[in-house]
This record gives structure tokens, sequence and C-alpha cells, in this order.
């Protein structure tokens, strides 16, 4: 494990205030659930989505070449193997 520079709580304060401010004004369903969550990102992504009872996932991909998904492993590959539903992945074109 790497050493991380913030406390696990500053971590999820930090992203929660970015995503109030840049993520949540873009989403136009008013009836939209925004939560941030805590965990590994394929266990959280599949959980919520057996929670949800979800009929698809929509998730980006900034597009790792082939090496780095050999070294590093792929999370739209992960979730392709562990989602009970339809997986749809977008192109995010800036990190």
């Amino acid at each position: 494990a790497f050493p991380v520079p913030f406390a696990a709580d500053d971590l999820v304060s930090r992203a929660t205030t970015e995503f109030e401010e840049t993520v949540w004004p873009a989403v136009e369903l008013p009836d939209a659930e925004k939560a941030v969550r805590r965990g590994s990102v394929v266990d959280t992504i599949v959980d919520s989505a057996k929670g949800w009872d979800a009929d698809l996932v929509v998730v980006g991909s900034h597009g790792k070449g082939w090496s780095d998904r050999l070294i590093l492993g792929s999370t739209t590959e992960k979730l392709l193997e562990k989602l009970p539903t339809h997986l749809l992945v977008t192109p995010v074109s800036q990190a």
C-alpha cells in the first residue's frame, strides 16, 4: 500500500465538495440520488447496482492502453465480469 497524504475522512470531504461544485449542478434529474461512497471502486459500484436493482450502469473511461491494463488491471473489465446488469462505457476526454 502507498501512503496517502490525507486522512480518509478528509478525502471524502474534498470529494463531496468537488462533486457539489462541479458534478451535481450538471445532473438535471430532480429525483436523482447524489452520494459519494467509500470503498473499492468495483465492489462499491456492483453493490450499489444490486441495491438499486439497476438495469444499466454508465461509467466514464479514460481509455488506458493495453500495457496499462496488463499491469494495473481495468476497472471496466472487472465491472463487466461482476455486474449483474448492462454496462455502458463512455469516453472521458480529460482526467
